[in-house]
């Protein structure tokens, strides 16, 4: 379905943004911004030196060693510095995390660890380290209280479970995310947002009930990674123990929730976290574009473009540049929704968005600095900081490749 871009060229949308991101530009920004995460990982593992950020753990997939590194991987054949940077990377957070007790959270937890290790232990060839981060994902501890969302519950040990069962090899941890999935509770989930968006969500301005992060969006992703995963070792056409209808009644509940979101977005003049990865528009598209492909959802294109032309109106007013809450979650919604729809101008509109980035970054424009979540000083965490900005720059320059978080196990 082509797309349409009618809104005339104003400072808040991006259509007056004067020129493409050239390729030599994001090519030298994506080399500085590489940099500053290879200096924000060497300085985490530097005894008594604790670098701008992070706030959850020095470990933490959000902002701590894990995210970094998962990262960092993905530059491995790209700069001789980052495959002996990122083993020590993943010792060292092995090495932390055998000195506490961990919970399972994907992104503030144990889990992300475990992940980061197994995948240095894969894609570097140490087995020890695969080996250790099973040992690791056995002593996590379970405090989920009944949280069901991607960050701290459920949805996201789900996700973590698949990777950990990509980069082992060990079919166990299929098992594991199978053991995952009542606690998504998406029954609930779809009945509590059948009636209406919950009370304060048009106040807030952001979507959280429905958001990817911590609502439904990101619970419906989890089961669709889960089924895409057994899809892709098994009979394309089977269900595997997943209820199809509730996931579709999940995907459809959320589309009406999400365009009533849209409407009030684009009428109401919210902030700025309407927009965002975490609670906003960019990760619920997220979600809806592998529904298209992975559940047959193709009547939900329409509505992915609709997200499309609201956060592109909201994008010129955010002034961070992070994964979390900022333009880097943008651009990577952005990026997914031009691969999975065959749609090319979503990819111009990133571009529009890597400029925008560049105009929010501190620095100089031969050498501009991502500042952190506080936009005070620079931090190189993947959910506040230059990792996540680098993950986006790395999949605009590429046309593709995979995210560090979310992406399903074929992709």
């Amino acid at each position: 379905m082509a797309m349409t871009w009618t809104a005339a060229p104003t400072r808040e949308n991006p259509e007056s943004v004067a020129s493409p991101f050239a390729g030599r530009d994001l090519v030298r920004v994506r080399a500085v911004t590489l940099d500053a995460v290879v200096g924000y990982a060497e300085a985490l593992m530097r005894p008594g030196e604790v670098p701008p950020g992070p706030r959850s753990s020095p470990i933490s997939c959000y902002d701590g060693s894990a995210g970094t590194g998962l990262e960092l991987l993905q530059h491995r054949a790209d700069d001789p510095r980052v495959a002996p940077l990122v083993g020590r990377l993943a010792r060292w957070t092995l090495d932390f995390a055998d000195t506490r007790e961990l919970t399972g959270g994907l992104f503030h937890g144990g889990t992300g660890a475990c992940v980061f290790a197994a995948a240095a232990g894969d894609l570097l060839g140490e087995p020890e380290l695969t080996d250790r981060a099973r040992t690791l994902w056995t002593a996590l501890v379970d405090e989920r209280e009944g949280r069901d969302d991607l960050s701290r519950g459920s949805a996201g040990i789900l996700l973590g479970s698949l990777a950990m069962g990509r980069h082992t090899g060990d079919a166990s941890f299929l098992t594991h995310a199978a053991a995952q999935i009542p606690g998504l509770r998406l029954e609930q989930g779809v009945e509590a947002l059948r009636a209406g968006p919950p009370a304060g969500a048009r106040q807030s301005g952001n979507g959280h009930a429905i958001g990817f992060a911590y609502g439904l969006a990101g619970r419906a992703h989890a089961l669709t990674a889960y089924l895409a995963a057994r899809r892709a070792l098994g009979d394309p056409a089977a269900s595997f123990g997943v209820d199809l209808s509730l996931l579709d009644a999940a995907y459809s509940v959320l589309a009406d929730r999400t365009a009533e979101f849209v409407r009030h977005v684009r009428t109401a003049g919210v902030g700025p976290v309407a927009a965002s990865w975490c609670q906003g528009l960019a990760g619920i598209g997220t979600a809806l574009t592998r529904a298209v492909r992975e559940t047959d959802r193709e009547d939900l294109i329409p509505l992915v473009a609709e997200v499309a032309r609201a956060v592109l109106e909201i994008a010129p007013r955010m002034t961070a540049v992070s994964q979390c809450c900022g333009l880097a979650g943008v651009g990577e919604f952005l990026l997914d929704a031009g691969r999975h729809l065959q749609e090319p101008e979503y990819e111009q509109r990133a571009r529009d968005i890597a400029l925008l980035v560049l105009a929010r970054t501190g620095g100089t424009l031969a050498g501009p600095v991502s500042p952190g979540a506080a936009r005070t000083r620079p931090n190189g965490g993947w959910g506040t900081g230059s990792a996540g900005v680098l993950g986006f720059l790395r999949r605009l320059g590429s046309g593709g490749g995979r995210r560090v978080v979310g992406d399903l196990s074929h992709e």
